[in-house]
């Protein structure tokens, strides 16, 4: 592989609440993006979001070193993205109907959970500079091809 094929997009919960009011409290998305077009969303608990590469990687049975997270995660690879790119990932989220429903679902189904008890992994190799990656063109009705992982 040369090069990252999937960026993981984690909009913080702030971000999330001004995308649907009732989003719920400490529960983080995953938007993840592949190249070829394919996009998911993975929920997960605030407490948990340094899992999300392992968890993507078990899902969809990736290789972590093929993603780019954004913003920068436990020193995986990284970007910046513009703007307009922020602003078109943040759409795509905002015209998902019932994330928040799917959020408190998660809430719901995962709320007996115990909060991990294992350290915090080591991070991937450290990386000195943001890796390039294009990110996918998605079309404007990208977000009704979305599937929604739950646990």
């Amino acid at each position: 592989m040369d090069h990252p094929t999937t960026l993981i997009y984690l909009p913080d919960g702030e971000t999330l609440g001004q995308l649907h009011r009732d989003w719920p409290e400490g529960v983080r998305v995953a938007l993840c993006l592949e190249e070829r077009g394919q996009s998911d969303v993975v929920f997960v608990r605030e407490e948990d979001v340094y899992k999300v590469p392992a968890r993507v990687s078990e899902l969809f049975r990736r290789d972590d070193a093929d993603f780019v997270i954004v913003p920068i995660l436990g020193g995986y690879p990284t970007r910046r993205l513009s703007f307009a790119e922020e602003q078109q990932l943040c759409g795509m989220l905002a015209d998902m109907v019932d994330l928040a429903g799917q959020a408190r679902s998660f809430v719901a189904e995962t709320e007996d959970d115990e909060p991990s008890a294992v350290a915090e992994p080591e991070a991937a190799s450290p990386v000195a500079a943001p890796m390039p990656l294009e990110t996918p063109d998605v079309p404007k009705r990208a977000a009704s091809r979305t599937r929604i992982i739950r646990p």
